[in-house]
């Protein structure tokens, strides 16, 4: 899928796309596309709730619903997770650092 798109958005090479997804199979896609994979935590499926049931729940077990969301992407794979997408345009520009520094996602993993 990442490549098909990549074909009709006419975008070369892998290592310059992020996928971004909030599920273990998002975090697959990714890497199987050979492209940085990005999880979501904290507002993405992992969690099973929605910002503001997460904004209400008791802080302790809102921290561990989120831990457990953030080791299942770790474990995925994930080259990076973060908790909310206020976070991504700072690891797209951590991951613009690593391509100048010749790495890829291949040998960032």
């Amino acid at each position: 899928m990442v490549h098909r798109i990549m074909e009709l958005l006419d975008i070369y090479p892998p290592e310059a796309v992020v996928n971004v997804g909030d599920t273990v199979v998002d975090i697959h896609t990714g890497l199987n596309g050979g492209v940085w994979s990005v999880g979501v935590a904290a507002t993405g499926n992992e969690t099973g709730l929605g910002r503001k049931e997460l904004e209400e729940m008791e802080p302790a077990r809102r921290e561990a619903k989120i831990a457990t969301a953030r080791s299942r992407l770790i474990q995925a794979g994930a080259h990076f997770v973060i908790d909310t997408m206020a976070e991504l345009p700072g690891i797209i520009d951590t991951i613009n650092g690593l391509l100048k520094q010749g790495k890829s996602p291949y040998s960032h993993c």
